[in-house]
């Protein structure tokens, strides 16, 4: 992994920021959706709000998201991450994801489970 790269774990959320020009959007099947980076202005879908197509780049920027999985190849380095995002379940590689996700809140130990910190009273 690059140095300044954030690792991201199971239990994180994350939001989707723009980089530039470039956003993510969602290509696929229902039962296997990716999510691809694209230049946000050069691709505007200008199309009627009736039209079947209306909907056919649906752009992430701004949503929060709650990773799933890390996907590891065999020298333990995150390949790509599942994703819940308006609760549909999505592949993203992780070149991406380092690219476009914002951690906003983190697991704290990396083993998939949000810990909360409790206040105990004596």
């Amino acid at each position: 992994m690059a140095t300044g790269q954030t690792e991201y774990y199971p239990g994180d959320l994350v939001e989707i920021m723009r980089v530039g020009s470039y956003t993510l959007w969602c290509r696929g099947e229902p039962h296997n959706l990716v999510l691809r980076e694209y230049p946000a202005e050069e691709y505007k879908v200008r199309s009627h709000p009736k039209s079947k197509h209306y909907n056919l780049l649906t752009t992430f920027e701004g949503k929060v998201g709650l990773l799933l999985e890390r996907v590891l190849n065999s020298l333990g380095q995150p390949i790509a991450y599942k994703v819940l995002i308006d609760g549909k379940k999505m592949h993203c590689q992780a070149k991406t994801a380092h690219k476009f996700f914002k951690r906003t809140v983190s697991s704290d130990t990396g083993d998939g489970l949000v810990h909360e910190k409790k206040n105990i009273e004596k």
